[in-house]
């Protein structure tokens, strides 16, 4: 099984289903009364649950209008990794695709994961916020880069590396974060000459960027030293910052630096927290 966590019911019926079917495998579909006797390729069904004969498997598509989780609040709650944890808050309606039976009995049920994999990069578009594997418990917040993926072959590596760097969520009194932080900020005069002086690449810091009432730690670029001043540019995509996207310009204080890294000789020197997050995820 694999489900589509939305932010707005999917309202599907028998054609269009069959339709979408037909796109995601490549061959012909029937919905409901289209379908003829000794039809192997047919949808049959209503809201909530769909059912499809393809030649390799029987498959259940459901559609609802609710949270997928029964305990929203508590597994928010739980979730420390930002981008995750805002997907599996906001979203207002769930789809899935789930195998009944494969015909040849000779085959593993892990071998229609392709299939599924195909038929959920058809369905994503355009309110998908998350993926979600049940079998692992595996969430991941969706990028229309995933979608490609899916149809793949290597469709469950969608699941592995993150499309955007992780947001972790972490208490701000947590001793071994403020001591990565002073460290970050003992250490910066290092950064400042290595940057003045061309010694490598790639400078960038991490530091609070602010929308309203959320603030976020974000990854910066840095294109300039400016006496106390840090310009330069958001190297990765805000969770939740209405005002801000990848590719910004900002100008962050200096004292704000909260971790900084740049990259000599092909190895990177900094991310002090990150050694810190590395332990906590």
């Amino acid at each position: 099984s694999l489900a589509l966590l939305l932010s707005s019911y999917r309202d599907l019926d028998e054609k269009s289903l069959a339709k979408i079917a037909s796109r995601a495998w490549g061959i012909e579909f029937l919905g409901g009364d289209d379908a003829t006797e000794g039809s192997t390729r047919f949808v049959v069904g209503k809201p909530p649950m769909f059912v499809i004969q393809s030649p390799e498997a029987f498959y259940i598509t459901y559609t609802f209008p609710t949270a997928y989780f029964n305990d929203l609040n508590k597994l928010t709650g739980e979730l420390k990794e930002m981008r995750v944890a805002k997907a599996v808050k906001d979203h207002q309606a769930w789809l899935a695709v789930d195998l009944i039976t494969v015909h040849d009995a000779a085959q593993p049920p892990e071998s229609v994961y392709p299939q599924i994999a195909k038929l959920v990069a058809e369905l994503a578009s355009p309110d998908a916020l998350a993926i979600y594997q049940p079998e692992t418990g595996k969430i991941t917040p969706w990028d229309a880069s995933l979608e490609a993926t899916l149809r793949g072959a290597d469709a469950l590596s969608v699941f592995g590396k993150p499309i955007h760097p992780p947001v972790i969520q972490i208490d701000d009194d947590d001793p071994r974060m403020l001591a990565a932080v002073d460290e970050a900020r003992a250490h910066w005069p290092e950064f400042v000459d290595a940057f003045n002086r061309h010694d490598g690449e790639n400078f960038s810091i991490k530091a609070p960027i602010t929308s309203g009432e959320r603030t976020e730690f974000i990854w910066i670029e840095v294109t300039a030293l400016v006496g106390d001043s840090i310009q330069g540019t958001l190297g990765n995509q805000p969770v939740d910052l209405e005002d801000f996207k990848l590719g910004d310009g900002v100008q962050i204080p200096a004292s704000e630096v909260n971790d900084w890294v740049y990259v000599r000789n092909g190895k990177p020197t900094g991310l002090f927290t990150v050694k810190v997050l590395n332990q906590i995820s």
